[in-house]
């Protein structure tokens, strides 16, 4: 309570009335509060509506930036897209359309004063959009371009020369072994082997003595019987010194190893051929290495003759086993050897064998391939689908393949491709492995799904092959895919023959594991390949006729290394009593090496093998080198499976 005026006149004033008193002041205070808060809201509207401003017109700028970005990227993507030629012109207009369309709607929304906002975040949003798109597109046409190039362009290999003395041999250097004499073979002359003999020279410090011989089997023979002290070859030789010895590399010790890069041999059997219209062949050959870098010499492992036919989309694949006991024509005249040896003489001698062995005139076209292009390829394609007629087990490595569909990646695929040793049919049924095989990896190339494994196939590609089928041919066939569609129709058949032991030319007359052919087989193919060629469509059933039984020459047969004097009468052959030598016996049990099944247990888990040095191939590292799987394998009785050596754990491949 308070009190106002002089000491005699007091007036008291009850609370209310002070309250009542001061709501006037009170709501003075509140309209100026109102005020204030109004106007602080009313400055962070306009800040808000400036800093909105500003980013409008910041991402105005950047739009017409990305814009003007992107349309310059679209005119060299369809420049490039145009230039690259492997699409219809269909599907070219309809992209530039589409890129034109694009264009037009971000320079109208970003250019216009008046819009609505949000139209001015799509037309920036659509301006990054064609600057990715475009961009990425132009990376991968040009990628695409330069793989293509790279295998059918110029192609590079190695060739790496070895100098080698007997393992206790007191030299380590080729300074050391300067005074020897050094064996050498006269079909390894060539300027790269000149280049190869100039290096030798000068680390040996003087111009090496040598002695020359012909074949790897008198090379041999020379370095053990002490005439050379040393022998020079090039290392696609080795796997011919360990049919004849499989202790060679243990009793050998290397003192120099020459690498020479160089440009390979232009192929004289490339023919003009249009892809689009008439049918073709081409020679797929994988030799049995693992590398990066393809090279031209060495064994195969692979031989498979595919004739196509544009018009019908049929494509027969005809595989040659890799024992073939054939001639390899301007090389062993009229003596014989495995085919899979042509392969140390060369693609140009590849390709003649083959178009001997059926009566061919040219084969259009060869593609080369190895073991680590087989295994980026498949994975690249995100692996392949099979039917396995058959379950069985890969004999040196860790995989279990059951009967019926399964899902392969690229290891997997390679060791099926490979394994022989552990199935009755031998060479034959891995054969027909290697068809089943392409015809799945065709398949998954012609699938939609091959879109989103592109970029993978191209880095899988990019120097994992080679071949001498023109660029433009490769973009016309990729192009009437693209415009027409449609499946292909893939026939299958297989050269057959008996397995024998006979002389190997390239061993020097050493009787190794070969294939005798059946006339009637191959007379039987070479018709099928020229109706073919005539442009007749063919069925299934006749390649399922084909004869699996026949007759072969006995001027092929010989009992020794002496290649002189053979009879010309021609007996008929039971593949169930085949000829053989007195050592037939240790050949069939190794050919016929009892399948490894595991258990129920052993088929859902594998346990990874407890040993130290055991390699790991399911790991990204590069798989070791390879054991000789059809050569070396087979031919000797010391290779026999005898039950001694322990089968690993195997993976289960299912689908």
């Amino acid at each position: 309570m308070k009190y106002t005026g002089k000491k005699a006149d007091i007036k008291y004033i009850s609370e209310k009335d002070e309250i009542e008193e001061s709501k006037p002041s009170r709501r003075n205070s509140s309209k100026v509060a109102n005020i204030k808060r109004s106007q602080t809201a009313g400055r962070s509207r306009n800040t808000g509506r400036e800093e909105l401003s500003q980013f409008m017109k910041i991402l105005k700028i950047v739009a017409i930036v990305l814009l003007a970005l992107g349309t310059v990227l679209a005119i060299v993507f369809s420049i490039l897209l145009i230039k690259f030629d492997a699409f219809p012109g269909k599907i070219i207009a309809i992209i530039i359309g589409i890129l034109a369309i694009l264009i037009i709607f971000s320079l109208v929304v970003l250019l216009v004063r008046k819009q609505i906002k949000p139209l001015k975040i799509a037309g920036a949003a659509v301006s990054l959009v064609l600057c990715l798109v475009t961009g990425i597109g132009s990376y991968t046409i040009l990628v695409t371009n330069s793989v293509i190039d790279s295998i059918t362009g110029e192609a590079y290999s190695v060739k790496t020369y070895k100098v080698v003395v007997l393992i206790d041999d007191p030299a380590e250097t080729l300074e050391d072994a300067a005074d020897y004499t050094f064996g050498t073979i006269s079909s390894l002359e060539s300027s790269e082997f000149d280049e190869a003999m100039e290096q030798i020279n000068e680390q040996a410090g003087k111009e090496i003595k040598t002695d020359d011989h012909k074949l790897a089997g008198e090379l041999y023979d020379s370095l053990f019987d002490g005439t050379d002290g040393a022998i020079i070859y090039e290392r696609s030789w080795e796997p011919i010194f360990e049919d004849n010895d499989e202790e060679y590399t243990f009793k050998v010790k290397v003192i120099a190893e020459i690498q020479i890069r160089y440009k390979t041999k232009e192929d004289d059997n490339t023919s003009v051929v249009d892809v689009l219209q008439e049918p073709f062949m081409i020679y797929i050959s994988g030799n049995d290495q693992y590398s990066d870098e393809i090279s031209m010499t060495g064994r195969t492992d692979v031989n498979i003759l595919a004739v196509i036919n544009p018009s019908n989309h049929q494509v027969m694949l005809v595989t040659i086993p890799r024992d073939y006991y054939v001639t390899f024509p301007g090389v062993t005249g009229s003596s014989r050897d495995k085919l899979t040896h042509s392969g140390i003489y060369g693609i140009d001698t590849q390709v003649d064998t083959i178009k001997n062995i059926f009566g061919l005139d040219t084969i259009d076209y060869y593609v080369k391939i190895n073991f680590t292009s087989l295994i980026n390829i498949v994975d690249a394609i995100g692996g392949v689908d099979i039917y396995n007629p058959y379950a069985f087990g890969a004999t040196y490595e860790p995989y279990w393949y059951e009967e019926g569909d399964i899902h392969l990646t690229g290891t997997e695929a390679l060791f099926y491709a490979r394994e022989r040793k552990s199935i009755s049919g031998g060479d034959f049924a891995r054969g027909e492995h290697q068809q089943l095989l392409i015809e799945a990896m065709i398949k998954q190339l012609c699938s939609a799904n091959s879109v989103t494994h592109f970029n993978a196939l191209m880095d899988a590609l990019d120097s994992c092959a080679v071949t001498n089928m023109p660029e433009e041919d490769i973009k016309a066939i990729v192009k009437q895919q693209l415009e027409y569609g449609g499946s292909w129709e893939i026939l299958k058949v297989q050269a057959m023959g008996v397995d024998v032991y006979q002389p190997s030319y390239a061993a020097g007359g050493q009787e190794l594991s070969v294939v005798m052919p059946y006339k009637e087989s191959v007379s039987y193919i070479s018709d099928l390949i020229q109706r073919m060629l005539d442009g007749e469509v063919l069925t299934e059933e006749e390649m399922d006729n084909a004869p699996q039984t026949g007759t072969m020459d006995t001027e092929l047969i010989a009992t020794t290394g002496d290649y002189s004097d053979y009879s010309d009468d021609e007996v008929e052959i039971n593949p169930d009593e085949a000829a053989a030598p007195d050592n037939s016996t240790d050949y069939q049990e190794e050919t016929d090496a009892d399948i490894y099944e595991p258990d129920d247990s052993d088929k859902t888990e594998y346990v990874e093998p407890d040993t130290a040095n055991e390699t790991d191939i399911t790991d990204n590292t590069e798989p070791p080198a390879a054991e000789d799987d059809g050569g070396a394998e087979g031919e000797t009785a010391e290779d026999s499976t005898d039950g001694s050596n322990t089968e690993p754990e195997p993976v289960n491949v299912e689908e």
